[in-house]
């Protein structure tokens, strides 16, 4: 299609964000993961935003993580085998990674609550298992690089499965 005007979701920046982008919906419309800032480069609320039914235009964001006191970004979003999403959003002040999901296509979002890993950058799949990987620059202080966890139950639990890449903490 021909270049559009600038996507301004957000009252400084807006990235679409999310390594799955897009979600195709029942209704024929798409979700795109997204973050921004309410200022320059702070403010960071991470969240949804939604096609319109041309799918030219996308609809107001829909906010999963914000909080005056803290900065969510990252985020990347996967539809579980019961039809529910979920999200995976780096907290940038602890560097805690938190979760929500959505069981109405992300019009509603469960209040965040952290999984056991610090990253950011996170690459959420969905396995034939039905097991979620999700692979993340891991920001913990011990284990510098680029590592993954898996959840067999849509996010509530997670086990560590290893790094992909081990970084020379020095």
């Amino acid at each position: 299609s021909a270049i559009g005007q600038e996507i301004e979701l957000f009252p400084a920046w807006t990235e679409l964000y999310g390594a799955s982008n897009p979600h195709p919906l029942s209704d024929g419309r798409y979700m795109f993961a997204l973050m921004g800032t309410l200022g320059r480069d702070r403010g960071w609320q991470a969240g949804v935003s939604f096609t319109s039914d041309d799918g030219d235009h996308l609809s107001a964001p829909v906010i999963i993580a914000a909080d005056p006191e803290r900065d969510y970004s990252d985020i990347d979003v996967v539809r579980l085998d019961d039809g529910r999403f979920l999200a995976v959003i780096r907290e940038h002040l602890t560097r805690q990674s938190v979760f929500s999901h959505s069981s109405d296509e992300g019009q509603t979002w469960t209040p965040i609550r952290p999984t056991p890993f610090k990253g950011a950058n996170f690459k959420l799949l969905r396995l034939r298992s039905g097991a979620i990987l999700c692979a993340y620059r891991d920001n913990d202080p011990a284990r510098p690089g680029v590592s993954c966890s898996v959840s067999q139950d849509g996010g509530e639990t997670w086990d560590f499965a290893g790094q992909l890449y081990a970084a020379n903490p020095e």
